[in-house]
Formats: structure tokens, sequence, C-alpha cells
């Protein structure tokens, strides 16, 4: 919900959910928390906060999403350098999309999107930051991964802008 912009119910679904992070229990939850509260506070406009939230976690046993939040949220907070080398986490650790642990493999579906995009927001990252020697390898690893994505409403957008930028 927070990262389609439903702060509201968010943070409902924040109150109501058990137990708070580091409580030692269903860590995977924990760590699900502060993503969410991290989305928030980035859609709220506060990106540095959600920086804040995100980066203590960094220790190995993050998820995978949680690069993926943190990647959005330096992007927001115009830090595209610190933003790519997420991206580039993101698609240097693709392994870890399918492998990571969660309950009933919930985010699996969810973490293999996020590793194919990786490549598309490695891309865009390196045309803001005027680097199109990464962008076109970047972008065309993406389209090789995903080559329907011109055709789909939700992509050929942002694939048509660099494109266009990079020729």
């Amino acid at each position: 919900s927070a990262h389609e912009n439903n702060t509201k119910l968010a943070g409902r679904v924040l109150d109501t959910v058990g137990p708070e992070p580091g409580s030692g229990e269903y860590p995977v939850l924990g760590k699900l928390r502060n993503i969410a509260r991290a989305e928030i506070a980035r859609i709220d406009g506060k990106p540095a906060d959600a920086i804040a939230l995100l980066t203590p976690e960094l220790n190995g046993s993050e998820l995978y999403l949680t690069r993926f939040v943190l990647m959005e949220a330096y992007a927001a907070n115009k830090d595209w350098a610190a933003a790519r080398r997420e991206g580039q986490w993101l698609t240097q650790h693709r392994g870890r999309a399918y492998a990571e642990f969660s309950p009933q493999e919930l985010l699996l579906p969810y973490n293999v999107v996020l590793s194919d995009l990786a490549w598309l927001n490695v891309a865009e990252l390196s045309q803001n930051l005027g680097d199109a020697q990464s962008a076109r390898p970047a972008l065309q690893k993406f389209l090789s991964i995903w080559p329907q994505a011109p055709q789909q409403k939700e992509l050929a957008e942002r694939v048509k802008v660099l494109q266009t930028a990079l020729h």
C-alpha cells in the first residue's frame, strides 16, 4: 500500500501488525514494517528519513526489497549516484531475488520483477548522471530480459524516453 502511495492504509496496517522490529520475533515481518515506514516517509516527501531508516539494515541480512526501496529513496533525494549504486547491487545480486526466504515465498514474484526492473532503473539513473556509456548497456540488458517492455503501457514511456535520449 505504501509503495502505491496509499500511506493511510499502510499506516493503519502498521498499527495492527506486530511485533515491532528488533523484538526477535518474526524477523522478516520486522524488516517489512521498516520498509513500509521508509516508503511512507519517502512518499511524504522525507526521503532522507527513509534512507536513515533503511541504511542500518544493510548488514547482509537485509531483504532484497530493502535495497530497492533504498534506491527509490536515494532517487527521491536526487542522489543519483547512491541510487545507481543500489540499483547496481540489485542487478549483481539477482540470485537473492529468487532464493531469499519469505513466508510462503510471498516476496519471490515481486523480487524477481524488481530484479528485472533494476536494469531499467540503472539505465535511467545512469542517464540522470550523464553517463550514457553505462545507460546504453543497462537498457540493452533490460530489453533482453523483458523484450515486450516497449509494448507494455507501464514501461513503454520509460523505455521510449531512454531510447530517445541515448540516440
